[in-house]
Formats: structure tokens, C-alpha cells, sequence
């Protein structure tokens, strides 16, 4: 779904401002996310997914807040006590959340348990959440439990969802379709 994911970045990356403040969970989309700030200036992004640390350039005046913790090395993606400490210590204007699984009867879930505490502490961490996910994450659902749709202010998704779903979504958050 790399076409999908990139369409899915780009309008996540036109609700970041210069000077903002965000977190970026791990996974493929929101990698994509941020090598679509490049070009915005003074932003500080902290991220658990060691892949945007460790090759997305950021313009000079930006500040990138890799949050340490356990390597869960087969998604490159930091969990544990490290990370949730650090995360209840920082407040952001927008968390771009990734996920594995979207449910309307249970919600957003992952398949991890360590990732889900992740997610859901940067969800606490946030003033604006942003829920990314492909059609392929719809109407399955997972081990652990990140939240409720409505708990998301917003999600974006891409033109494969069925309609039905996204009707039945669109009474619970804000769907933009990339």
C-alpha cells in the first residue's frame, strides 16, 4: 500500500504548521509523514520509530526527540518504560497515530500490547490526534485495544475503504479521504 501510505502522508503533513509540536508513532505512513515536513520550520517531532530518526533529514531551525527505550526490532519501533516515562512529560499539538487493526464495534487496536500503551500514552500527550491507516486495516481488529474511534479528532485514510464502513465511521470522527 506505499502509493496509498504517501497520498495518506501527504495530507497528514498539510495540518503541521511551522512551530508546531507533534509525535509520530511508528510505523510505514507516518514514516512517510515525516519526510514530508522537510521543508516546515521549527518543529520539534518526537518519535518512537527509529527509521524517522534515522534517515528523515529535517529543515536546521527543527528539532527531532527520539524517545529512547526498547528496540522492537523487527518494526524498528521503541517501547517500554523509557518511552511511556518520557511520553507523560511532553504535550503536543498533533499525534499522528498509526494502527493495526480499526474496528466500529472495538475501536483501534494493535497487535502488540507494548505498542498499544505507546499509542495510547501519545494519545494522552496530545491537544489534536490523527488517525492514519490504509484500507487494508478496516473492519479487523487486533489484540490490544489503543482507544475508541471518537477519541481521534480526525482520520485519513485512502479511496479503498468500503462506503458503508466509512458511513458508519463518519458519525464517530472527521474521515479525510487522500
Amino acid at each position: 500500500m506505499r502509493e496509498e501510505k504517501k497520498r495518506i502522508a501527504q495530507c497528514a503533513a498539510a495540518l503541521v504548521r511551522d512551530g508546531d509540536a507533534i509525535f509520530l508513532d511508528s510505523g510505514t505512513t507516518t514514516y512517510f509523514i515525516a519526510q514530508a515536513l522537510t521543508e516546515k520550520e521549527n518543529l520539534t517531532i518526537i518519535t518512537n520509530n527509529l527509521s524517522i530518526a534515522q534517515s528523515v533529514p529535517l529543515h536546521p531551525t527543527s528539532t527531532m526527540i527520539v524517545t529512547g527505550g526498547e528496540r522492537r526490532y523487527e518494526f524498528n519501533a521503541m517501547v517500554g518504560v523509557l518511552v511511556e516515562n518520557l511520553l507523560r512529560n511532553f504535550r503536543v499539538n498533533t499525534v499522528f497515530l498509526g494502527c493495526d487493526a480499526i474496528s466500529t464495534e472495538y475501536g483501534i487496536t494493535d497487535a502488540n500490547l507494548e505498542e498499544a500503551t505507546i499509542k495510547q500514552l501519545a494519545m494522552e500527550a496530545g491537544v489534536y490526534k490523527v488517525l492514519t491507516a490504509d484500507h487494508t486495516k478496516f473492519g479487523k481488529t487486533m489484540l490490544a485495544k489503543v482507544c475508541d474511534v471518537e477519541d481521534c479528532n480526525m482520520l485519513i485514510t485512502d479511496t479503498g475503504v468500503d462506503a458503508q464502513y466509512l458511513k458508519e465511521l463518519r458519525d464517530k470522527i472527521e474521515i479525510v479521504i487522500a
